[in-house]
C-alpha cells in the first residue's frame, strides 16, 4: 500500500499537493486564458473552449475528497452529527462573510466610470441585486464561485441525516436522482430528457451530493496502487464521454459547447480523485503540498483579484503573455492574501486557516481518516 503520511503527521502529501495544482487550474477556468475573440467561449470548439470544459473536472474533485475525508471522521468517531456540525457552521460562516465582502465594488475601476460616487453606487447596486434575487443569494451567495460552500452545506446536511438513519443506500439513490435532475434542467434542457428552469440547477444539492456520496463510499476501502492506473482509466474515460455528451448537445440540439457539467463530469473527478487518494510518488511535493491549507481560502479570495484586474484583461486578454500572467497573478495574490488572513485571530475565519496551526504530536489518524478542501482537521481538509 502506498505510504499514506509521506508529509508528516497524517496529512496525505499527495492529496495536498494535487489540491494545490487543481486550485491554479480552477482559476485558469475562471480567468479564460486563450479566449479570442472576448465572449466567445462554447460558439465553436476552439483551444479556449475545450480548456474550459477540460477543467470541469474540479468541482466534483473536491466533492469526492470532502465525502472521503468526512466519511473518514464519520467511522472514526461513530456521530455523523457531532463531526458535521463544526463543519457546516464553518462554511456557512465563509459563505456569509464572502458574500458580505463581495458587496464591496473591488474593481474600482470600472465603479469610477459612474462618477466620484460610483463606488457607493455599485455596493447599493449590489445590495440590490441579491435582495432581489432571494433564492439565487441563498444559492450563490453575492459571487457565483461562492455556490460551492452552499452545495457543501446541503451535501454533509443531507449525508448526516441519512447515515445517522443507516439508509447509506437511500442516500445513494437519492444522489443519483438529484444529479440527474441537475443535468437535466442543466446542459440537457434543451432535449427530450430535460426541462427549463429560472433556477441554477448546479446549485444547492444537486451537482455536489452524488461526488460526495460517492467518496463516502470510497472510504470504506484502503488505496493502494491500483487505485492510481484505475483513477488514470477513470479520469480518461471521463474527459472521452463529457466531449462525447457536448457533441451530441451540440449536434443534435445546438446546445453550447461550454456546460456546467453533464452525466459524465462526476467520473472525471472521481478519477482524479482516486490518483491523488493513492499517493503516487510524482504527486509527493513537499513544498507545493505545504500549501494546501491555503486552498480554501484561495478558492473564496480569487475574485477579488479577477475582478479586481478585469480592466486589464479587457484591455489584453488575447495576448498569450497576459493570458498566463493573469492566472498566474491572481493565483499568487489570493495565495498572499489567503497566507495574510491565516495570520490574524479575526481574520482566519475568513479562510477556516486553524488548519495552518500545527497541534502538539499525537497519534497519527488511522490511513485514509485525514479531511479535504475546506474540512478542518489536523488532517488534509475538502478545499
Amino acid at each position: 500500500m502506498p505510504n499514506q503520511k509521506e508529509s508528516g503527521g497524517d496529512r496525505i502529501i499527495a492529496v495536498d499537493a494535487l489540491r494545490v495544482i487543481v486550485i491554479f487550474f480552477m482559476i485558469m477556468g475562471h480567468t479564460s486564458p486563450f479566449e479570442d475573440p472576448p465572449l466567445s467561449l462554447g460558439k465553436d470548439l476552439d483551444g479556449a473552449t475545450i480548456l474550459n470544459q477540460a477543467l470541469r473536472f474540479i468541482i466534483p474533485f473536491f466533492f469526492v475528497l470532502a465525502g472521503y475525508f468526512w466519511g473518514a471522521k464519520v467511522r472514526q468517531t461513530g456521530n455523523a452529527w457531532k463531526v458535521s456540525a463544526p463543519m457546516v457552521k464553518g462554511f456557512l460562516l465563509l459563505f456569509v462573510l464572502w458574500s458580505l465582502i463581495y458587496l464591496l465594488p473591488v474593481n474600482l475601476i470600472d465603479s469610477l466610470q459612474y462618477g466620484a460616487a460610483g463606488p457607493l453606487k455599485k455596493f447599493y447596486w449590489n445590495v440590490m441585486f441579491a435582495l432581489d434575487h432571494p433564492i439565487r443569494t441563498l444559492a450563490e451567495g453575492t459571487m457565483g464561485h461562492l455556490w460551492f460552500l452552499m452545495a457543501m452545506v446541503c451535501a454533509l446536511l443531507i449525508s448526516c441525516a441519512l447515515v445517522s438513519l443507516h439508509m447509506e443506500r437511500t442516500l445513494l439513490a437519492l444522489a443519483v436522482v438529484l444529479y440527474f435532475i441537475g443535468v437535466a434542467g442543466g446542459a440537457y434542457s434543451e432535449t427530450s430528457i430535460g426541462f427549463m428552469s429560472d433556477l441554477q440547477t448546479r446549485d444547492g444539492p444537486f451537482f455536489g451530493l452524488l461526488p460526495f456520496v460517492l467518496g463516502y463510499h470510497l472510504q470504506k476501502y484502503t488505496p493502494t496502487r491500483a487505485w492510481f492506473y484505475a483513477g488514470s482509466a477513470l479520469t480518461l474515460a471521463g474527459f472521452a464521454l463529457h466531449f462525447t455528451e457536448l457533441n451530441y448537445l451540440a449536434d443534435h440540439w445546438g446546445a453550447s459547447w461550454v456546460q456546467e457539467y453533464v452525466f459524465s463530469t462526476v467520473l472525471t473527478g472521481l478519477g482524479v480523485a482516486l490518483i491523488a487518494l493513492s499517493n503516487p510518488p510524482s504527486l509527493r511535493l513537499p513544498r507545493v503540498a505545504a500549501l494546501g491549507p491555503l486552498v480554501l481560502g484561495i478558492y473564496c479570495s480569487h475574485y477579488v483579484f479577477v475582478e479586481a484586474l478585469w480592466p486589464l484583461e479587457r484591455r489584453y486578454g488575447g495576448h498569450e503573455v497576459w493570458d498566463i500572467g493573469f492566472v498566474v497573478i491572481v493565483f499568487v495574490l489570493s495565495l498572499a492574501a489567503s497566507h495574510l488572513l491565516g495570520r490574524f485571530k479575526w481574520t482566519r475565519a475568513l479562510v477556516m486557516a486553524r488548519t495552518l496551526r500545527r497541534k502538539p504530536s499525537r497519534p497519527p489518524t488511522p490511513p485514509g481518516a485525514a479531511l479535504p478542501p475546506g474540512f478542518h482537521n489536523s488532517a488534509n481538509g475538502p478545499l
